[in-house]
């Protein structure tokens, strides 16, 4: 799939609560190269006649939706308020925008404020930022419910934790929306662009094998923000090659980039290709020798990622 212009990304969460959340992500779209537009701005210059038919020719234009929900349902608006055959009275606005989206059959990221923390202790929402009425508190459950059933719904702790599951979801939703198939394991490519023949070719045949690979000179979109797409891509990735060179131990990058990685837990794959030492904290990972029989390390690498039944070869073509 090949665009000219970004993909667009339609935000839905109220404004009471989750203020901020809707503020991180908004920098998080626009730092992965994608498009979003300032509802609150936008709503605060219109009168409420002209916001339902401003956020409807929004999400015409949506490419990926993104709802943010916590325990406020939101503004309902009055039956007919913008003109006959608008919202029935009982549905909130994000449960409108929740609807349009599923008509669009745009993909869709739907995070909800976890009730506890990472230590299990109980997440504190302020009374103003909760549903008081027992009948709204009821629209909201019955809400929470419809949307579970949906395919990608995520818990979040912190403002932290939500953006940095926005953006893996972001990133492999991308990645399938421009680069073609499921993602079902991504490996980051660490390297120095003096090799990017060599990942380029190292890419097209684990692609071939079924791989999904993000390279930076690829799959960095235009206008991005170089460390946003970096560090989401590394969250969003199962695992990592790191193709060891002299300007690759050189680069302060790639070095961030392993090491960074290798905090996470995750599978690092080192692959020695040119006349160069294995920096230090790497020496305990089993590595693969390009330079010497590129065929068999190129079997080697495919039996670690867990394609090793894939007829594709190693040659320089």
């Amino acid at each position: 799939m090949e665009r000219d212009e970004p993909l667009n990304v339609y935000i839905s969460a109220t404004s009471r609560g989750l203020l901020r959340e809707r503020e991180v992500i908004t920098e998080l779209v626009t730092g992965i190269g994608l498009r979003t537009w300032d509802f609150e701005s936008v709503a605060a210059a219109s009168p409420d006649s002209s916001i339902y038919q401003l956020c409807y020719n929004e999400m015409l234009r949506a490419d990926i939706f993104i709802g943010i929900y916590a325990h406020y349902y939101g503004w309902i608006p009055e039956k007919d308020r913008f003109g006959e055959g608008t919202p029935d009275g009982n549905r909130s606005f994000i449960h409108m925008e929740y609807h349009w989206a599923l008509e669009r059959k745009i993909p869709m990221l739907l995070f909800f404020l976890a009730r506890v923390d990472k230590e299990g202790n109980d997440i504190i929402v302020p009374d103003n930022e909760r549903e008081q009425e027992e009948e709204r508190k009821l629209k909201l459950i019955q809400f929470k419910d419809e949307i579970r059933r949906s395919k990608y719904v995520y818990e979040f702790r912190s403002l932290d934790n939500l953006r940095r599951l926005v953006g893996v979801a972001l990133v492999k939703t991308v990645h399938a929306m421009l680069f073609g198939g499921k993602v079902d394991q991504l490996v980051f490519i660490s390297h120095s662009t003096k090799d990017d023949a060599f990942v380029d070719l190292l890419a097209a045949k684990l692609h071939g094998c079924g791989v999904q690979t993000w390279v930076d000179h690829h799959n960095i979109l235009p206008g991005a923000d170089w460390d946003t797409a970096l560090e989401s891509a590394l969250h969003a990735s199962d695992a990592l090659i790191v193709v060891l060179t002299p300007p690759s131990n050189r680069s302060i990058v790639v070095k961030a980039e392993w090491s960074y990685f290798g905090e996470s837990g995750k599978k690092i794959y080192p692959i020695l290709l040119g006349n160069t030492g294995i920096p230090f904290r790497l020496r305990v990972l089993q590595y693969t020798d390009f330079q010497t029989d590129p065929v068999k390390a190129f079997r080697r690498l495919k039996d670690a990622l867990g394609v090793a039944q894939c007829s594709v070869e190693w040659n320089e073509t």
